[in-house]
């Protein structure tokens, strides 16, 4: 069965996207199972491995290493959630849809207001693995739209 988007099934990744509640409530209780299985050492270090990922002060990490073990199970759950729900917009997709020279520049607009947002509120893995290529990608993209300006003042 075809859709106005093309065939149904699995993204290219492989991995499908939640697309409602109970798809979402799936990936939670799977989460949940995974973390409330490990032990309470290796609770303690993913915790605080979430910590660091989050590039946080350590002035900010002290009470949060206070917690007890099943409020830090929580947040690690809940950190796992995000991952889940955020994984179809890594660096490289938005390095690939930036490097489109076909797109308008209103779309990449666009796009670069969701990477201001994303690389604000994800993980310091995260905004280092976009990188050299992607600061590269967006000042190419600056240079672009310096250009169509020029060329519309000059006109």
């Amino acid at each position: 069965m075809k859709s106005k988007r093309g065939p149904i099934g699995p993204p290219i990744g492989g991995l499908v996207r939640p697309n409602s509640v109970g798809d979402f409530n799936e990936v939670d209780e799977e989460s949940w199972t995974a973390i409330a299985q490990l032990s309470d050492n290796e609770t303690h270090a993913e915790f605080e491995k979430m910590l660091e990922n989050m590039n946080l002060s350590e002035e900010k990490k002290q009470p949060l290493l206070h917690l007890s073990l099943n409020k830090k199970r929580e947040m690690l759950s809940m950190n796992s959630r995000n991952i889940a729900r955020t994984q179809f917009h890594s660096p490289t997709d938005y390095i690939q849809y930036l490097s489109n020279g076909d797109m308008s520049l209103q779309k990449k607009y666009r796009c670069i207001e969701s990477l201001r947002v994303a690389l604000t509120n994800n993980s310091l893995e995260w905004v280092q693995e976009f990188g050299t290529k992607g600061l590269q990608q967006v000042l190419s993209l600056l240079k672009e739209c310096f250009r169509s300006k020029y060329v519309l003042l000059s006109y």
